[in-house]
This record gives structure tokens, C-alpha cells and sequence, in this order.
């Protein structure tokens, strides 16, 4: 009956309990970091980007250290508290920060890999399907485009239509006189 017998005055085992959860949220800003290190490993950054990255991480991991201090022993910063952190997170890195970060950037990449080579075999299988409706197109837009008045008859019908249906009143047409 270590932590609930009468060995240990009601202090020390508040402050006992308070150090064991300092160490976790120290392993739990480890975990955190550690997502900040995968995220790195898979984007790759400029350089200057690590700086910012890293300030504004601290400064949030400090509003929440700080908020929770304030939360289980009203807002007081104590040694035994930051040892807490310290050494959790130290325990962690060391622990899991070892391989945990190498594995999963490892595994995420491969997965990353693994869909860019299932939308290039897409894409790769829609230019095939397509290639004989892109011969046509080619094919007509050869034929049609070597008669250069063509699409001017096109243009200038259209625009005849457009004239007649905006003198019914059905819409209204803007004439480009820049030629």
C-alpha cells in the first residue's frame, strides 16, 4: 500500500501523482514532436521553415504545459513537475523516438508511392482508352482547319444568329469591331 497506505503523507502522494503525470505529458509532447519529425521526413522543408516550425511548436506545447499545471496544481511551476516532463519526454524519445519515427516516415512513403503508382496506371489506361477518339479529333481538326474559311463561316452564322435573336428581344449582343 505504497501510494494509498498512511506511509506517505497526502502531500508527498499529490506530489507523486503530480510528478507521474508531468512525465506522461512529457511523453505525450514527445509523441507530439515525433509527428512534427514524421511530417519533416515526408515533406522536407526549407531549412528556414525547420526554425519557425520548431518556435511555434514550443510556444503551443508551453500554452498546454502551462495549462494543465494550472489545471492540477493551480498555475504553480515546480522543479519536480518540469524534471517530470523533461525526463518523460527524454524517456520517450529514447524509448520509441529511436525507431518510431524512421518506421512510420518509411511506411508512409511507401504508401504515398504505392497511390502515385495507382493514379499513373489511371491516367496511363485513360490515354489509351481516349487515344482513338484523340486520332479523330486530330484527324477532323486536320481537315477542317486546312480550309481557312471555314471556321470564318462558322464565326460569322453564329454571329447572324445571335443578331436575329436580339432583335426578338431573347438577348442581347456585344459586336467586336477590333479586326
Amino acid at each position: 500500500m505504497f501510494l494509498g497506505g498512511s506511509y506517505i503523507s497526502e502531500s508527498v502522494r499529490t506530489q507523486l501523482q503530480l510528478f507521474l503525470t508531468a512525465m506522461m505529458w512529457g511523453a505525450a509532447v514527445g509523441l507530439a514532436y515525433d509527428g512534427l519529425r514524421i511530417l519533416r521526413r515526408i515533406c522536407q522543408p526549407p531549412k528556414w521553415l525547420y526554425i519557425c516550425q520548431d518556435i511555434l511548436f514550443w510556444i503551443a506545447e508551453a500554452l498546454m504545459i502551462y495549462r494543465l499545471m494550472f489545471k492540477y496544481d493551480s498555475g504553480a511551476i515546480r522543479s519536480y513537475t518540469m524534471f517530470g516532463m523533461i525526463t518523460g519526454m527524454a524517456l520517450y524519445l529514447w524509448v520509441f523516438g529511436r525507431w518510431l519515427v524512421p518506421v512510420i516516415s518509411r511506411g508512409i512513403k511507401a504508401v504515398i508511392k504505392f497511390i502515385k503508382k495507382i493514379f499513373k496506371g489511371i491516367f496511363k489506361l485513360f490515354r489509351i482508352l481516349l487515344r482513338p477518339f484523340y486520332r479523330i479529333l486530330r484527324f477532323l481538326g486536320k481537315k477542317f482547319l486546312k480550309k481557312p474559311g471555314f471556321l470564318r463561316k462558322i464565326q460569322n452564322s453564329s454571329v447572324k444568329l445571335l443578331k436575329k435573336k436580339s432583335k426578338k428581344g431573347r438577348m442581347g449582343v456585344v459586336e467586336n469591331n477590333s479586326e
